[in-house]
């Protein structure tokens, strides 16, 4: 157990994320999300994560997938990310 919580520490600190990111960021492991998907995932204001996912934008860890024609975002994990 304590072996695998060390990897995931070690990116966290290395990427520098909060405890937020960290929740947010965290179901991009199996699939693409909307902002709204994500928020009711993790029961969070969609207003609040947003700002979320702005901050793991300027960090490189998401990127947008597509956009609708309603302008809803998908965002996924960056490729560079999980090519690491």
């Amino acid at each position: 157990m304590r072996e695998d919580l060390l990897p995931g520490m070690e990116f966290a600190k290395t990427n520098r994320l909060t405890y937020k990111e960290i929740e947010a960021i965290l179901p991009f492991f199996n699939k693409p999300y909307t902002a709204q998907e994500l928020a009711d995932e993790i029961k969070v204001c969609v207003k609040t994560l947003q700002h979320v996912l702005q901050r793991l934008k300027l960090k490189g860890l998401i990127e947008l997938k597509s956009r609708d024609e309603n302008g809803t975002n998908l965002y996924e994990l960056s490729h560079e990310f999980t090519e690491q």
